[in-house]
């Protein structure tokens, strides 16, 4: 078996099971090959950057593929993965997803968003009342469950940041950091 090691773009999950976190998922390599990553997977969204290894397998049904031990999810690493981010945030649309980027740049909106979502939002043209308060929840709930899965993917257990989140809240990641074998 040869290993594999290599950063990838998924294209899209041809098949998932939350509860296991198993998924089969179709991805290209940043010279463009496609190829096919099965294993704990399911953290993992359409369009998303991520870190892979593990091993080539020639599956005799499916073919070539790779068995994946760890798959890290990387930042948005251009302006259209940046959109596709900030889009899933509560009443931030592509019209201010392209505000926020323009406003900050691509390169300091995430960072400009985490030191003060409200603010930023409200700059995104989001009225300072309930719609932004609502936005900057939105936004601290998907950071949370990006940086838990952060935290859970090199040990294949990304697919349990939902559970986790659900059950401990904002401060979710701190408690996976700070006491991992109290969950």
């Amino acid at each position: 078996m040869t290993t594999f090691d290599a950063e990838v773009t998924v294209r899209r999950t041809r098949f998932a099971k939350p509860e296991t976190g198993w998924a089969v998922i179709e991805a290209v390599e940043d010279d463009g090959k496609p190829l096919v990553l099965v294993g704990p997977l399911v953290h993992l969204e359409e369009r998303e950057r991520a870190h892979v290894t593990g091993n080539w397998v020639d599956d005799p049904r499916f073919g070539p593929q790779v068995k994946v031990s760890e798959a890290r999810p990387l930042p948005p690493s251009d302006v259209e993965s940046l959109k596709l981010l900030l889009v899933r945030v509560k009443h931030v649309g592509p019209k201010r997803a392209e505000r926020l980027i323009e406003t900050y740049g691509a390169e300091a909106v995430l960072d400009a968003i985490d030191q003060d979502p409200h603010r930023a939002f409200v700059t995104a043209g989001l009225s300072s009342g309930a719609r932004a308060k609502e936005a900057t929840a939105s936004w601290e709930k998907l950071r949370v469950t990006r940086r838990l899965h952060m935290l859970l993917a090199p040990h294949g257990l990304a697919y349990l940041a939902g559970r986790i989140h659900a059950e401990y809240g904002p401060s979710a990641h701190r408690v996976v950091s700070e006491r991992p074998y109290e969950l």
